[in-house]
């Protein structure tokens, strides 16, 4: 979900616009899973159209999403319920999701210029209910 943000020091996009993802992260083998964080030179990237890439928590994205398990170690056959944010431009919107796991595995997935997805509803609530 895309949100333009609130007006506090820490609830205003610096680039314009917050995109924020909720996504479900699991082990995939029968070990447990490290989840990268950037410190490692893993984590999310948010790639613009033009090709620019963000990390998440860039500019104030870090301060509109609560917990996440980023840098936890997931158990098999648990998951995470995770939100990564990142701090864009307008021109952004639309982009393609890029994860980079512990194992130096790349993930990538196109992102619409909308809001969607099953729990877009609510996430988008609860985003802009945090943000005022």
């Amino acid at each position: 979900m895309y949100a333009k943000g609130g007006t506090g020091p820490y609830t205003k996009a610096r680039n314009g616009l917050f995109a924020v993802i909720s996504v479900k992260e699991k082990a995939t083998r029968a070990a447990p899973a490290a989840q990268a964080v950037s410190l490692d030179g893993g984590g999310w990237k948010w790639v613009a159209p033009d090709g620019r890439a963000t990390d998440s928590g860039s500019g104030n994205g870090a301060a509109i999403v609560q917990g996440g398990g980023h840098g936890n170690i997931v158990q098999p056959g648990t998951y995470d319920l995770t939100q990564v944010a990142f701090d864009i431009p307008e021109a952004a919107r639309g982009g393609t999701l890029m994860f980079l796991d512990a194992r130096g595995h790349i993930f990538r997935w196109k992102v619409p210029a909308k809001d969607s997805g099953p729990g877009a509803a609510e996430l988008a609530r609860k985003v802009r209910d945090d943000l005022t």
